[in-house]
């Protein structure tokens, strides 16, 4: 039986939702929603972590706020605890009612939608309507008078992380508001520096709460209306502009810069003509589908991610190109463009006929079929230098901190193996600090002794979190007892005592794996860890167990599990460099094309 839908209305998370999942969720005959998985345990912890989050800004609001500028709208549920449709009416109905309280300048919990806008437009006297989208901003902050008579509406939404991810040397400057300040329409309190890189999704959900409201006109025309604003960590309101806040962006394979603004129109309107491409082929009708399934690492907390897997995994002969590692969607165009989707059609081409790009491309794809790891093209032995000492470290971190560093020291003349945990617990900076130079210290005594006696000493980590952490750690607790400058760190890195394992094993090896990650690769070699579920999403959840669990026992298993988890992970380092450099690797440019 086929079911027929009507293009409901939307939040804007459609903008920023893969389109092959959203063309999933409009085929229900095709796939039955019950082929979805539910959210894993990590993905389920940041939910409620971020409802906890966005509870506290209420409250937080409340106490700031003077008496009668804050609008609470509350949240009704049935008695399994699901939102209801008379319960979003309501919601709706409570906005409207906070929207022409004249003594209101802070609407916390609102929501847009049809009840609104009819309320809207009986008191306008004209029809006002979005059918396209739904909006639920965190908070609404009423500014000046409008032409109608109405107030403008300004966004605010909260986030339960850092408003910057990463680090970076130049500073973002950004105007910020105290909570206590938000009922002043306009009011900035001063300028933050923040450091790294915006979360871009963060201000594309914003853009649609103005296009919303812009359609139903209540925003103020010109540059302020597209003020908007995040809470975050820092418990301040961060203001953007929508229209001007550019960032680096890929659109259809091609490299361009995109404002928040920007973005949200082209995807939105992407993403419908995907859901009325979907739901008719759903119907029957015989029309090419808009979308098909790659693989990315954003796919590991879809709840499709099954599905697709499947699919990719059936297409073909080998699967699909996107499983191999390297080869992104972003990548994988210039395949689509000569007609080539499948592991074994890929493997079939000239190495010889194009770049080094795609001929790595074509031995990867060889070396996926056949199931073993092998030299890259063009090299001749993995050169992953050992030493007499050799040191495997790994950092454990947050959004906030770094809480823990692992530590394996291993004597390759005599073999003796010693393991070395630096963690805290207490979420602090003062604890964050104590690890990081009991850590420094025991790196540095380890090379200094080694040198001295005339030995080879190598550190060993994984990507670049390490150096990048240090660094951080460096500016952080600049000038305090047993810091190292970043200097120091610096000239450590480049010294040639460290070894980034990832960088030559992902650049000068093949691997028949889906990604490089270390999971994947001292799998692949033999290495198995005594987690269960290991991994750097369930550490987080551990170690909220390890700070807050209100069982002191189910505290001290967590922090026990984490430093298992972690000793594991510089242990696989280690075992994976012995399993490279045991005996030489084929060559994949001797792998034969399929027949």
């Amino acid at each position: 039986m086929t079911t027929t839908l009507t293009r409901l209305r939307q939040g804007g998370y459609l903008a920023k939702t893969c389109r092959h999942a959203v063309a999933l969720d409009n085929m229900p005959t095709l796939y039955p929603p019950d082929l979805k998985l539910g959210p894993s345990a990590f993905l389920q912890s940041l939910f409620d972590a971020g409802n906890e989050f966005e509870t506290r800004i209420g409250h937080l609001l409340a106490q700031a706020l003077p008496p009668g500028r804050l609008a609470m709208i509350e949240e009704t549920y049935d008695e399994t605890g699901e939102r209801t449709r008379e319960g979003k009416r309501a919601k709706e109905e409570a906005t409207f009612a906070a929207y022409l309280d004249p003594d209101v300048t802070v609407i916390f919990n609102a929501r847009i939608g049809p009840r609104f806008e009819e309320m809207l437009s009986a008191h306008l006297g004209r029809h006002v309507r979005d059918e396209d989208r739904i909006s639920e901003p965190d908070v609404i902050v009423l500014g000046d008078v409008l032409d109608h008579g109405l107030r403008a509406m300004t966004f605010i939404d909260v986030k339960w992380h850092q408003i910057c991810s990463g680090t970076s040397r130049s500073p973002r400057i950004m105007d910020v508001t105290e909570l206590a300040n938000l009922h002043q329409p306009g009011w900035i309190d001063g300028r933050r520096d923040f450091y790294g890189r915006l979360h871009h999704e963060d201000w594309v959900q914003l853009a649609h709460y103005y296009r919303h409201a812009q359609t139903l006109g209540l925003v103020a025309p010109g540059k302020d209306g597209l003020r908007a604003g995040v809470i975050g960590k820092d418990e301040v309101v961060v203001w953007g502009d929508l229209a001007l806040m550019a960032y680096n962006d890929t659109v259809d394979g091609h490299r361009c810069t995109r404002t928040p603004l920007a973005a949200y129109d082209d995807d939105f309107a992407a993403a419908l003509d995907v859901i009325d491409n979907a739901q008719a082929r759903d119907r029957g009708e015989d029309v090419p589908a808009l979308t098909s399934p790659e693989w990315s690492s954003a796919c590991a907390e879809c709840p499709w991610r099954q599905v697709c897997l499947d699919e990719l995994q059936a297409h073909g002969a080998g699967g699909h190109i996107t499983l191999l590692p390297g080869i992104t969607p972003l990548k994988a165009i210039r395949w689509y463009e000569r007609g080539i989707t499948d592991v074994a059609s890929l493997a079939r081409q000239d190495p010889l006929a194009g770049d080094d790009a795609a001929a790595k491309a074509i031995y990867t794809a060889r070396v996926a079929l056949d199931g073993h790891a092998h030299l890259a093209p063009d090299v001749d032995e993995v050169d992953l230098p050992r030493a007499d000492v050799e040191i495997d470290i790994d950092a454990e971190f947050t959004d906030d901190l770094v809480y823990m560093w692992g530590v394996r020291v291993t004597d390759t003349t005599t073999g003796e193996v010693t393991e070395h945990t630096f963690d805290d617990y207490t979420g602090t900076g003062d604890g964050e600090r104590d690890a990081f130079v009991a850590m420094w210290a025991l790196l540095a005594d380890q090379v200094t002794t080694a040198e001295a006696a005339g030995r080879t000493v190598r550190i060993y980590h994984y990507s670049h979190v390490e150096k990048t952490k240090m660094r951080a750690l460096a500016d952080r607790y600049a000038n305090e007892p047993g810091v190292p400058t970043r200097a120091q760190v610096d000239d450590l890195f480049d010294s040639g005592t460290v070894v980034d394992m990832y960088h030559l094993l992902a650049s000068r090896v093949l691997w028949p794996t889906r990604s490089n990650s270390i999971k994947k690769l001292a799998t692949f070699a033999g290495f198995t860890w005594r987690d269960e579920t290991p991994g750097g999403d369930m550490s987080l959840l551990w170690y909220a167990d390890a700070c807050s669990h209100p069982d002191p026992q189910e505290r001290d298993a967590s922090i026990d599990r984490l430093r298992r988890y972690n000793l594991d992970d510089v242990h696989a380092q280690a075992h994976l460099r012995q399993w490279v450099t045991a005996a030489p690797l084929p060559r994949a440019v001797d792998i034969p094309p399929p027949a």
